[in-house]
């Protein structure tokens, strides 16, 4: 029983039962948009070359070219490209990317908007990096003094809806209970993306300090635990009052409500600090890769565009 049927396939079809005639190749099918690639049910993407691909695990890019693609690419694999993933991260406006592929002391901003980072301790930079593109690099923190500080400024703060994305791989676990601090800006009214052991399970969370010095402060949790073994792409958005997290491409709401109400009148302007806490502790021993912040709550097929990019 034929359960689905290539485009090809299907063009032939029409062709015999219109014409009663043998099958005729189909032309080339160009796209314009991602809304264009829909194969059985399966979502890909309009590549710069203007046609389709779908993921496929056998490909160095994770990506190859449909059927309705022109001779010559049809069917063959994508080509990584260094700058593929950064096109789609650059095309939504982030307000900072920090694609951590840094040389020296200077963690580059390269969103264009000059929000470049200090390097705290002597982390390992060129570490191997998330994106299957030969010669992606990333940051290995070493959970003892490694860190990134980053200064105030009003576009960083994040006070209405905004998006956090990043890669990460921990390289070692922790206590029940213990927390490390992967991204934050944890004064007065600002936020912190950490993950905390939970039995056997590194979960990630997103918190929102309301008045720290009280003990005040709202966290969501989500079941898209970290892993030791390999990278995992992460995005939290909020688009008030909703705060969704997306793990490798796909959203996990979690369980237990998504409601995070901004305190008023309180304005964070500590620094930004990746690896630890704005206090200088609670040090991760951790990979983190593509890291990017933007004042808007970044669209599901967005996402999924960001990570089917790797």
């Amino acid at each position: 029983m034929i359960t689905s049927a290539s485009p090809r396939f299907v063009l032939c079809a029409a062709a015999i039962l219109a014409l009663g005639a043998g099958c005729v190749e189909p032309r080339a099918f160009p796209c314009t948009t991602n809304d264009a690639c829909v194969l059985a049910g399966q979502r890909g993407l309009c590549e710069p070359a203007g046609y389709c691909s779908f993921d496929d695990d056998d490909c160095a890019s994770r990506r190859r070219y449909g059927e309705l693609a022109p001779e010559g690419i049809s069917d063959d694999c994508v080509p990584p490209s260094p700058s593929r993933y950064t096109d789609e991260v650059l095309s939504d406006a982030p307000v900072a990317y920090w694609p951590l592929d840094d040389t020296n002391g200077t963690m580059i901003d390269r969103s264009g908007n000059g929000h470049d980072g200090t390097y705290e301790g002597d982390p390992a930079l060129g570490a191997p990096g998330a994106l299957s593109a030969t010669g992606n690099v990333a940051v290995r923190f070493d959970g003892v003094d490694d860190a990134v500080a980053v200064e105030d400024a009003p576009a960083l703060r994040l006070l209405g809806s905004f998006s956090i994305e990043l890669w990460a791989m921990p390289t070692a676990d922790l206590a029940m209970d213990e927390y490390r601090n992967m991204i934050g800006k944890g004064d007065d009214g600002g936020f912190e993306f950490y993950y905390y052991k939970w039995f056997d399970m590194l979960r990630p969370s997103l918190a929102h300090c309301c008045d720290p010095s009280a003990g005040l402060e709202r966290a969501v949790d989500s079941d898209a635990v970290l892993s030791l073994d390999g990278f995992r792409h992460y995005v939290v958005t909020y688009d008030p009052p909703i705060l969704t997290f997306y793990a490798d491409g796909e959203a996990r709401i979690s369980p237990d409500g998504d409601m995070v109400v901004y305190p008023e009148g309180l304005v964070p302007t500590g620094p930004i600090t990746i690896a630890r806490q704005r206090a200088g502790s609670f040090h991760a021993a951790i990979v983190l890769d593509e890291i990017a912040l933007y004042d808007h709550a970044l669209s599901a097929e967005r996402i999924a565009a960001h990570f089917a990019a790797r």
